[in-house]
């Protein structure tokens, strides 16, 4: 009897884990600052003392990074970004906000990494939840006006960024 029960127990075990896998939709990334639509209030502090804000990026295109530097698709995405930031940085405005960690952590992993791209740590959620529910790296494309025109998810293609920041920069949405 004891047997025939967990036979039972583990097959509605496994079942319940088939369907949880079949109902997750990975293209569901949460409520998210949408593209057409502008960047949200925010503030912030940089590694260089500077502040930014959704207000002072207004003027010039630009990009916002949305990060953690323990999750492994903002490892491999990172690299492309400061790439880009680059072959921009004069043309454009780039800020890396961090989710939940440390300025120690986030210099220490900037120098670690070389980044010259520039930075803000941020210990809490607050600033990300404006942008976004869930999963990074979120990376947002903004025109002149402060409105989203491309927004990229988990996977980051260097090459379309740059294309979104070149659309933007020509004044084309």
């Amino acid at each position: 009897m004891l047997r025939y029960l967990l036979y039972i127990y583990m097959s509605l075990c496994m079942a319940f884990g088939l369907v949880s896998c079949v109902s997750d939709d990975k293209t569901d990334y949460g409520p998210s600052v949408a593209v057409g639509e502008r960047l949200p209030s925010f503030r912030v502090l940089l590694n260089d003392g500077s502040e930014v804000s959704d207000q002072s990026l207004h003027g010039k295109p630009g990009v916002i990074v949305l990060f953690t530097t323990t999750c492994p698709d903002c490892r491999r995405a990172m690299p492309g970004i400061e790439e880009v930031y680059s072959a921009w940085k004069t043309q454009a405005q780039f800020v890396c906000i961090g989710r939940e960690e440390p300025a120690s952590k986030v210099a220490a992993y900037w120098n670690e990494q070389g980044y010259s791209m520039p930075w803000s740590a941020q210990e809490d959620r607050a600033v990300y939840e404006l942008f976004a529910s869930r999963y990074v790296p979120r990376v947002f494309v903004f025109d002149a006006q402060g409105t989203v025109r491309a927004s990229f998810v988990e996977e980051v293609d260097t090459a379309q960024l740059q294309q979104a920041l070149r659309r933007c920069m020509e004044g084309q949405n």
